[in-house]
Parts: structure tokens; sequence; C-alpha cells
């Protein structure tokens, strides 16, 4: 996948970033992280704007996901990341849904 960062005023490109699995990306309130899901690999990770380093990964070790979002507090200093998986049978139609709260400094 490509992602293209653009600038709000213009609407031009200012970075793209190639060759993330990521589904979703949300930006800091600073504008400096992205943070991002991959329901795949389960983890989301926040990366530097600039440069689309990987800066930190989150995964959640009591879950496994078919669905995932996540967004920064409005300070930036936390992510919170919502997790859900689907029903593993026609018998249990239940879904299974776990939200966590980390610590992004």
């Amino acid at each position: 996948a490509t992602w293209t960062l653009l600038n709000e005023s213009t609407g031009e490109a200012v970075r793209n970033f190639s060759s993330w699995y990521e589904e979703t990306a949300v930006l800091s309130p600073t504008g400096e992280r992205l943070l991002t899901t991959d329901t795949v690999a389960e983890v989301a990770r926040i990366r530097s704007a600039s440069t689309g380093e990987v800066l930190r990964s989150f995964k959640d070790k009591n879950t496994s996901s078919t669905e995932m979002s996540a967004a920064f507090s409005p300070t930036g200093q936390y992510v919170f990341i919502a997790t859900c998986c689907e029903p593993q049978s026609i018998s249990d139609l239940s879904y299974r849904s776990r939200m966590v709260t980390w610590d992004a400094s």
C-alpha cells in the first residue's frame, strides 16, 4: 500500500510512504507522528510523519483481532487501541472486543 501525506491548505502531496501493510493511519495532534494499525500482524505502530520510521509498536498479547482502530489522546501522550474479533463458529455468535490505552511517550 502507499500512503500519501497531504498539505491541508493546498491538497498537495508532502510525502509518500510505500510498502506499508497498515490499514489505517491517524496523525498526532502535533503532526509529528502517525499512528497506524495492522490487523494481519495485530499491531499498532507510531511512525515518524517525516520519515515513516517506526518509533514504537504496540501489540496486545491477550487478544487476536480481525478489526482494529486507534487514536491519539488530545495531548498525544496516550494512544487508544480498540480490537474486535469476529465469531469463531456458527454456534458462538458473540463478538469479542477489547480496548487498551497505552502511554505513547
